[in-house]
């Protein structure tokens, strides 16, 4: 909420930069999708826009949204330690821009499961 403040109230000396408004962790388990809302002050709704995904990342859909947002939804690929993800953007309508805006990635929680049982305390053939 505090993000979304700070950018109501910047001067729009911000005008054309690109910046990527998420809560949390983005997770890259390479099947979840991921929304991310991006600020980019001018543009507009019928705006045309392309999206620039590196490889292993699968493109679902972009669209502009009324007040200078941007809704990018993407499968990453699947990761294992913490790494960043570069997503070029291309407008083209109201506002010409080709930008590239950087994601932090973090890897999915591992973990394992195992089951151990004691040597059983009844003799075979017993009560």
């Amino acid at each position: 909420m505090l993000s979304l403040l700070t950018l109501l109230l910047t001067p729009p000396a911000l005008a054309g930069q690109l910046v990527p408004l998420y809560e949390g962790p983005l997770i890259a388990d390479g099947s979840s999708e991921l929304t991310v809302l991006v600020h980019a002050p001018g543009v507009a709704v019928e705006d045309r826009l392309k999206v620039t995904l590196p490889d292993g990342a699968e493109y679902i859909h972009a669209r502009a949204l009324p007040w200078d947002r941007l809704e990018i939804t993407f499968v990453p690929p699947a990761i294992r330690q913490p790494e960043d993800i570069e997503i070029g953007l291309r407008i083209r309508g109201d506002l010409d821009l080709d930008e590239t805006i950087t994601l932090p990635l973090l890897p999915p929680v591992q973990g394992g499961l195992s089951l151990s049982l004691d040597p059983p305390r009844v003799a075979a053939g017993g009560d």
